[in-house]
């Protein structure tokens, strides 16, 4: 490190807004229905930092980006010993620009489609069997795709990609007297593309 800079002060600041709208059908017996739509804007995402004695900023930048979701989940009593839920979600971001001046990257758009299913056996009336499995998205933040400062230290990663997470879980319950219940459960999760 260069002892000539012994000081660093940044700032981040950002405006944003975003809507959802959802709509539930429950008019089928033992069948609960829900789709719905989500936006948001982030018009103004600054980054400012500078190291002293330097009069430049070593980043100065704003990075403006958009994202969408559509999504739908349908829950269905199929018989009183058996319960579902199935959902899917589709996601999409929309970068305007993750580069700096002289040095654009131009736009990035990413997606995902992640479904989800439980599926719940009810035996008796004290026992309870879940089994679970979906899938997760996590697109990297406009902080991991962009910070830098000047390529002294860290630099910027606009090339990073999506992180993908696929789980499933078997549960079982039972229910004990005196309202005690018993729980085991085993799980696993494998992780793609892990951001770092």
């Amino acid at each position: 490190t260069d002892p000539a800079y012994t000081f660093a002060d940044e700032e981040f600041s950002s405006t944003w807004g975003g809507a959802e709208a959802r709509v539930l059908l429950t008019s089928i017996a033992g069948l609960r229905a829900a789709v719905g739509v989500e936006a948001q804007a982030h018009p103004y995402n600054h980054q400012l930092g500078g190291a002293t004695p330097a009069v430049t900023p070593y980043i100065d930048e704003v990075h403006r980006y958009l994202t969408g979701s559509l999504y739908s989940n349908v829950d269905w009593d199929a018989a009183a010993w058996l319960r579902t839920s199935a959902g899917v979600r589709l996601d999409g971001w929309y970068f305007e620009e993750l580069g700096r001046a002289g040095d654009e990257t131009g736009p990035r758009t990413l997606g995902s489609v992640n479904p989800r299913l439980a599926l719940i056996f009810l035996p008796s009336v004290d026992d309870t069997f879940k089994l679970i499995a979906g899938r997760a998205f996590r697109v990297p933040s406009i902080y991991e795709l962009t910070y830098n400062d000047g390529d002294y230290t860290y630099s910027r990663n606009p090339e990073l990609q999506p992180e993908t997470s696929w789980s499933a879980e078997l549960e079982y319950e039972r229910s004990l007297p005196g309202g005690v219940r018993a729980t085991a459960a085993v799980h696993a999760t494998a992780i793609i593309d892990v951001i770092y």
